[in-house]
């Protein structure tokens, strides 16, 4: 089996989205339980989970940690899923584990129905990082949701929930509380949870969900809190005293992304040798490709793709070059007239596009929505390279790419002359 044989059969589309633990936890049985030998910190949310995950990364790594990463979805290749101290599975390991998972894939679907491609990712990562790199630690991305994903057959050291807000309504629920009593899921009995949601409603869901389990909560704003450091960074304050910290990426939503990471750190404190040092070294050298990162001195990408998103770049865009243009392309099932108007009013034109991705929105209906919303030229151009193209003639001094984050991993790949493999 090739790599390409190997990832299309990991990414298969009609294997689809259904949800439910019981698939993953046969799955698990069948290979003798991998997640029992790891340890790992489990984060959750609607906005800012990958950042969060990235700058626990950077900082467990700067104590010398040896550690993997499992994020979703990828920017240019499925290897980017599943890191080890920063580096991309290897393609022959991720072939030998393929090829180990489609027999029992089989076993599975036969007596408990087909593993999904979400399902199959998380497996290939329980499976590298327990039998083939053993990080010391896991920091252990959700995929939609917490209580049936399938990231939720572990028991963390720490569980961390960044914000609550309304994006995958069509399977969440279409209210805040619903959404984060399915993001509280993740709490385990008697395991510390880090959690950043500022709705009230939706925040005393999750702090439900811990007094029944246990489970000691951390709260943004009651028991830790952080400001915007004078001169650029963070100042962070819990009971373990102030850090003051640079961090590396960019937008103001990213010090609320950085506390989390701060606070999660300051939790486990008790169980690994994490220091001051440490966490201010992680935080100013953390990198997370397709967030606020600039490709090009004129490309601007980032990986805004529902409301919450939207309105975070919108306060970027504001400090910005005034002559830039909108690059844009949206996935399905999403809000897409509130994310537009998020960002009404910010471009002089826009270029709309769309991804190879199956779920991927029309790129002639989202034209139409948007000109329905804004009165600025909207141009459609269903191919990449073209839309690429269209929008550095149109801009006159940046071009800014959102809307999804397989679009953006397509813009930033073929920016780069890398060929992109898009999937889950």
């Amino acid at each position: 089996m090739s790599i390409d044989q190997a990832i299309a059969w990991l990414t298969s589309p009609v294997q689809g989205m259904r949800f439910g633990l019981e698939r993953m936890r046969a799955a698990a049985a069948m290979l003798d339980h991998p997640e029992r030998t790891l340890r790992f910190i489990h984060v959750a949310g609607t906005n800012g989970k990958g950042s969060t995950c990235a700058m626990i990364d950077a900082i467990l790594r700067r104590c010398g940690y040896n550690v993997g990463l499992y994020t979703s979805p990828y920017i240019v290749r499925y290897q980017n899923r599943v890191q080890y101290n920063g580096a991309d599975i290897p393609d022959d390991v991720l072939v030998h584990i393929a090829a180990q998972l489609i027999p029992l894939a089989h076993k599975v679907e036969q007596q408990h129905g087909a593993l999904t491609s979400f399902e199959l990712g998380t497996l290939l990562a329980l499976v590298y990082y327990a039998r083939h790199a053993r990080p010391d630690v896991v920091v252990w991305e959700t995929g939609l949701g917490g209580r049936l994903d399938a990231t939720n057959v572990v028991d963390p050291l720490v569980s961390v929930i960044t914000t609550i807000g309304f994006d995958h309504m069509d399977v969440l629920g279409h209210t805040l509380p619903l959404i984060a009593s399915e993001k509280a899921g993740i709490i385990k009995s008697g395991v510390p949870i880090v959690s950043g949601v500022g709705d009230a409603e939706a925040a005393a869901v999750i702090a439900a969900r811990a007094h029944e389990k246990d489970a000691p909560l951390f709260v943004l704003g009651d028991h830790f809190s952080y400001r915007a450091r004078a001169g650029g960074g963070i100042c962070f304050s819990s009971p373990d005293g102030e850090i003051e910290a640079e961090v590396a990426l960019e937008g103001p939503h990213q010090l609320h992304n950085a506390s989390l990471a701060m606070m999660a750190m300051c939790v486990l404190r008790t169980t690994l040798a994490v220091g001051t040092e440490h966490i201010r070294e992680g935080l100013r050298t953390v990198r997370w490709p397709g967030r606020c990162e600039w490709v090009t001195p004129r490309l601007l990408i980032d990986g805004a793709h529902n409301v919450e998103g939207m309105r975070a770049l919108a306060r970027i865009v504001h400090t910005l070059p005034e002559r830039r243009v909108a690059l844009i392309g949206m996935v399905e099932h999403k809000d897409h007239r509130a994310c537009i108007e998020a960002l009404r009013g910010l471009f002089d034109a826009w270029v709309v596009t769309e991804t190879q991705f199956f779920k991927r929105m029309d790129a002639h209906a989202l034209g139409a929505l948007i000109a329905s919303i804004d009165d600025r030229p909207v141009f459609v151009e269903p191919s990449i390279a073209s839309a690429l193209a269209r929008a550095d003639a149109l801009a006159g001094d940046c071009v800014v790419a959102c809307g999804s984050l397989y679009v953006i991993g397509e813009i930033r790949a073929h920016a780069n002359g890398v060929r992109a493999v898009q999937g889950w």
